[in-house]
C-alpha cells in the first residue's frame, strides 16, 4: 500500500509544472536555462548566488511589486517635499501676519494720537473763539 502510495505520489508529481507559477510570480514561464532569461525563477540565482526573479521587462508580481514600491517611495519623498513647503509658506505667513498685526497696533496708537490732538486743536478754537467773542463784546461796549 505505501509503495502504491509512493507511486501514486511520483507520477502525481512528474505532471505537476513550475511554468505557470514562474510567469505569475516571476514574468517568464521557466523554460528557458536561468543564464538566459532575464527574469529567472524557481531555482535562479544570479552572479552573487542570490535567487532571481522578476526584473526590468518581466511582467510577473515581483516586477509589478517592487515597482509599485519605488511609485510609493517617489510619492512619499514627494509628499515630504511638499509638507515642507507647506511648513514653509505656514511660516512666511504667520511671520507676514504678526507684521501685520504690528502695523496695524503702529496705526491705532498713530490714530490714536492724531484723534487726541484733533480734540485739543477744537478745544483749543473754541477757547479762541470764547475769546475773540470776549474781545468783541469787550470793544463794543464802548
Amino acid at each position: 500500500a505505501n509503495r502504491r502510495g509512493l507511486v501514486d505520489l511520483s507520477t502525481r508529481t512528474r505532471g505537476l509544472s513550475l511554468d505557470l507559477i514562474n510567469e505569475k510570480v516571476c514574468g517568464a514561464q521557466g523554460d528557458t536555462p536561468c543564464a538566459i532569461d532575464s527574469c529567472g525563477g524557481a531555482g535562479c540565482y544570479d552572479e552573487d548566488g542570490r535567487r532571481h526573479c522578476g526584473g526590468l521587462h518581466c511582467n510577473g508580481a515581483v516586477a509589478t511589486a517592487d515597482n509599485a514600491l519605488n511609485r510609493a517611495r517617489h510619492v512619499e519623498e514627494e509628499l515630504h517635499n511638499a509638507v515642507s513647503e507647506v511648513e514653509s509658506l505656514l511660516h512666511q505667513v504667520s511671520n507676514a501676519k504678526a507684521r501685520a498685526a504690528e502695523a496695524k497696533q503702529r496705526a491705532q496708537t498713530a490714530l490714536d494720537h492724531a484723534n487726541a490732538t484733533k480734540a485739543r486743536l477744537q478745544h483749543s478754537n473754541k477757547e479762541l473763539r470764547d475769546l475773540i467773542q470776549q474781545v468783541k463784546e469787550f470793544l463794543n461796549r464802548k
